[in-house]
């Protein structure tokens, strides 16, 4: 189903929410500097497990996508063209979702959905289960299950409630909607390349993307995750192009320079004004 657009406050003995994430209330140009700023200061092992099923039948922002685009046998949400075009001389464009082209929910919403600070949900949460999600080696309901390392019941409504609280959270950040638009009307390829379990299905619900981007090479399907190499390598074949004709997009600079070290023009993502000159540098304008 849909996910609408409602307060999710709740709380019980398992699982305790303040009324934080209600989507409509986000200031989300001031919230998004700040948690920017805090991520800089995060480990690694740390940042692997933000990088989330909402059924393919749901609501009609998903059904009018699903018309459009297709899926692989491995269940890949690509474009109903196919992702094996002839590369171009003209650059394609992978880019990460999260932080680069959308509200990344996890570091206050999360946290506040159970009442307790970011710390404190590392220490409940298991330690792989998100990486296992986010490579397709577990779905939706084994997640939640496996979400607390202490094994703690997780019930069916208190993880729809978690998931409703990220879906509220999901917004595109300041004018990366308008770089995507114009870059797509210069006839650039836009491809995501994106760390993300199968919950990506109510980023595209929400804000639908693939109203500009292909959602090409998400590590659900590929089942490599950034900074693997092979996941450059399977990124850039699903978008149909060589290693060399790429130009990469992400906030994290780790992905940065495992990108530029087997070869691919990679840009350190630091806000859409940035983002645009960054690529005019590469012949990339809109």
């Amino acid at each position: 189903m849909m996910m609408t657009s409602h307060t999710c406050a709740k709380s019980n003995s398992n699982v305790r929410a303040s009324g934080a994430c209600s989507g409509s209330r986000w200031h989300v140009g001031v919230t998004i500097r700040a948690h920017l700023q805090h991520k800089k200061t995060m480990t690694t092992a740390d940042l692997s497990f933000k990088q989330g099923q909402l059924n393919s039948s749901g609501g009609r922002g998903f059904r009018e996508f699903s018309q459009n685009y297709n899926q692989t046998r491995d269940g890949a949400l690509v474009s109903a063209s196919g992702v094996t075009a002839t590369p171009s001389e003209r650059p394609v464009l992978l880019l990460d979702v999260m932080d680069t082209l959308v509200r990344d929910p996890f570091y206050e919403d999360m946290p506040a959905y159970f009442n307790c600070t970011l710390k404190e949900l590392f220490k409940m949460k298991h330690p792989t289960a998100w990486l296992d999600f986010e490579k397709g080696l577990i779905q939706d309901d084994e997640f939640r299950r496996s979400f607390f390392e202490d094994g703690r019941e997780f019930n069916e409504r208190e993880y729809q409630g978690l998931k409703q609280c990220m879906y509220e959270g999901y917004a595109w950040l300041d004018g990366m909607e308008d770089l995507l638009g114009g870059l797509l009307s210069a006839g650039y390829e836009l491809n995501a390349f994106s760390n993300y379990p199968q919950w990506y299905n109510m980023i595209e619900e929400k804000l639908e993307l693939s109203r500009y981007i292909k959602w090409s090479a998400v590590s659900c399907h590929t089942g490599f995750r950034k900074p693997d190499p092979d996941a450059y390598s399977a990124a850039a074949a699903r978008a149909g192009a060589h290693l060399d004709n790429c130009i990469f997009v992400d906030d994290n600079l780790s992905n940065i320079e495992a990108a530029t070290a087997i070869g691919m023009r990679a840009v350190h993502f630091q806000g859409a004004a940035d983002l645009e000159a960054r690529l005019r540098e590469y012949g990339v304008e809109r």
